[in-house]
């Protein structure tokens, strides 16, 4: 199996994009059998000029940190992969987006330690399955819309629908 069809990303030990992609493909359906679904987009702040700092070392030393933060926050259930350079997805069955939020509060309070030592933080969308959507990409819009409310409002924060704020 080639790296490109692999089920794990070998700088991290997360699923890769690859992964994630065949199993929500599969379980997006779930959702219209009332199957609470929700994603959580997670995006290293500052990555770029990290790695203009401390160059390829620092970079795989940041994603491989904040991967094991985010292996040990999920649940056995959760489906958490690499999912692009400095981004992290997880889809979270049987949660709606309160418990999404719970989630990643909790990641990121637990990635404090590699904040303060990098000065790397972590930008946040979460975003829950609705009867609306018909595709997955609906949903995967809604929770990249999230991640850019956040990091549009400064970064280092969790991006939520606007629904819930209401």
């Amino acid at each position: 199996m080639n790296d490109q069809n692999s089920l794990t990303d070998s700088l991290t030990g997360l699923s890769s994009h690859w992964h994630l992609d065949m199993i929500f493909d599969f379980v997006f359906e779930l959702g219209d059998r009332g199957v609470p679904m929700t994603l959580v987009l997670f995006e290293i702040d500052g990555l770029a000029a990290h790695v203009a700092e401390g160059g390829a070392d620092a970079k795989d030393a940041a994603l491989g940190g904040f991967g094991r933060v985010l292996a040990q926050g999920s649940r056995k259930m959760d489906l958490t992969a690499r999912y692009g350079q400095e981004r992290f997805m997880s889809l979270l069955l049987a949660c709606n987006v309160q418990g999404g939020m719970i989630f990643a509060d909790r990641v990121r309070a637990e990635a404090e330690e590699i904040s303060a030592s990098t000065g790397l933080t972590l930008s946040v969308g979460v975003a829950a399955y609705t009867e609306e959507m018909k595709e997955r990409a609906d949903l995967e819009t809604a929770v990249e819309r999230c991640l850019d409310a956040a990091q549009l409002a400064g970064g280092d924060r969790i991006g939520i629908p606007q629904d819930v704020i209401d």
